[in-house]
């Protein structure tokens, strides 16, 4: 008899490159955890794998060999960033992340490639390692013909956050390409230099929304600096560089800003600004503000009013408590719906019977939150106004106080519960089968009488 063909029994490697040219997900899974237990031994094959044809293979050794951190990959996931399947890239710059300090200085030459693409990704990467041995290298990349590898370059600085950055970064806020700006207000802002705050302050009157509001928000991190150069710039003629300085203003929650918002608050500017400036003064939450606050209630612009209601209820003080409980009677849907807010976030609890009103308010979002509210404060003595809101025509406003007698727990509501599984709405019956749940499973003792609607 001829000797019998023995079939060798195939390495790890082998294994795993048959597992990721298939589909069997589970076939996979061990394949990879096959080469992670072999270590730096597995790192030659993954290196040859990145040349295969198929881009889930190349994609897979790529993640494997950054889990595996061997400085051995780096030369490879350099040339992976220009791989032709994006995939790929990205892979590749999490695993030159996850190497860190290694890759850094090959990162650094890759930034001088001729490729567009490797230059955009290895800026990429150095923005995962934030490492200030980068910071030279990537404040010549600003320099780059390529505005993604500018703008990847300005995201490094940023998250590195050195102020060596800061004075190449700045001239770059007036750039004509206004999403570059962006990018450099965003990253001046993590940086935090105060070199920044004049600069930041005139990006305020850009006619671009986006670099306006990312120089707001740079202002708010670098803090307290910037609160003089805010201030005076609420006397600025755009109307919209007036608007962003309130509002970055009351999230800094410094006192000097308090007087110049009243200030501005009271002066007969545009009412659009004025809602940001009681927005302001209301997150700064200082009790001087609210007979300034009180007077925008009385004006007929209703966008003011809502915004002063709004502001009202970050301030505890008993003058804002009545204002509110006031509030819930405007004409106005919006001015309501805030009072109602406002009310639940003071937990204005003594104020329950005007809540309860609003349960029956002629505008259905107003009744939703009033029904909210009323389950977050979880009160027994709101459980029959709740039971009798159950046939709102509204399935949203249904959902809302069905979600409501559920936090409060009431066996009472029970029996009008079990009547509601049969509505019209998904959502409410879903709504009514959790809050069931939740009531026999906190309040085991039988249902007590509820409300009847029929006439004795």
């Amino acid at each position: 008899m001829g000797a019998r063909s023995v079939s060798k029994a195939k390495t790890p490697t082998q294994e795993w490159l048959e597992a990721f040219r298939g589909k069997d997900e589970r076939r996979q899974a061990r394949a990879r955890q096959a080469l992670r237990q072999m270590g730096s031994e597995a790192v030659p094959f993954l290196l040859e794998a990145l040349n295969d044809r198929s881009y889930q293979v190349r994609m897979e050794a790529t993640h494997l060999l950054g889990e595996l951190q061997d400085p051995r990959a780096v030369p490879a996931l350099l040339m992976a960033l220009n791989d032709p399947s994006v995939n790929v890239q990205r892979a590749a710059v999490a695993a030159l992340g996850a190497l860190g300090e290694k890759a850094v200085p090959a990162l650094v030459e890759a930034l001088q490639a001729k490729e567009n693409r490797l230059r955009v990704r290895a800026a990429e990467a150095l923005a995962q390692i934030r490492h200030p041995s980068a910071v030279e290298a990537l404040i010549d990349a600003l320099q780059d013909p390529v505005p993604e590898v500018q703008k990847m370059a300005v995201m490094a600085l940023g998250e590195i956050g050195d102020d060596r950055a800061t004075d190449s970064l700045i001239p770059l806020l007036q750039t004509s390409n206004v999403e570059l700006s962006r990018y450099v207000a965003e990253a001046l802002g993590k940086i935090g230099s105060r070199k920044a705050v004049d600069y930041l302050v005139e990006a305020l009157c850009s006619q671009s929304l986006d670099l306006r509001s990312a120089a707001s928000e740079a202002l708010v991190r670098i803090g307290p600096a910037a609160v003089p150069a805010l201030i005076q710039i609420l006397q600025h003629e755009n109307p919209q560089a007036r608007r962003w300085a309130a509002e970055a203003l009351g999230r800094l929650k410094d006192r000097r800003a308090l007087e110049p918002l009243i200030a501005l608050l009271r002066h007969p500017e545009e009412e659009r600004v004025k809602e940001y400036v009681a927005l302001a003064l209301g997150t700064l939450g200082y009790e001087e503000a609210v007979p300034a606050l009180l007077e925008c209630l009385k004006g007929k612009g209703s966008q003011l009013r809502a915004s002063a209601v709004s502001a009202l209820g970050m301030i505890q003080s008993e003058q804002s408590l009545q204002a509110l409980v006031q509030a819930l009677e405007d004409e106005d849907w919006l001015v309501r719906l805030n009072a109602v807010q406002a009310l639940g976030r003071l937990r204005a609890f003594h104020h329950l019977p005007a809540l309860l009103a609003r349960l029956r308010d002629p505008e259905w979002s107003v009744r939703y939150h009033a029904a909210q509210v009323l389950g977050e404060w979880r009160r027994q003595e709101a459980v029959i106004p709740l039971l009798l809101a159950l046939d709102d025509p509204r399935a949203a406003v249904r959902r809302s106080v069905v979600e409501a007698l559920g936090r409060i727990g009431d066996p009472r509501a029970l029996p009008m519960l079990e009547r509601l599984r049969r509505d019209e709405n998904e959502e409410v019956k879903e709504a009514v089968r959790e809050a069931i749940e939740r009531i026999r499973q906190h309040s085991p003792h039988p249902p007590l009488k509820t409300p009847s609607r029929s006439k004795k």
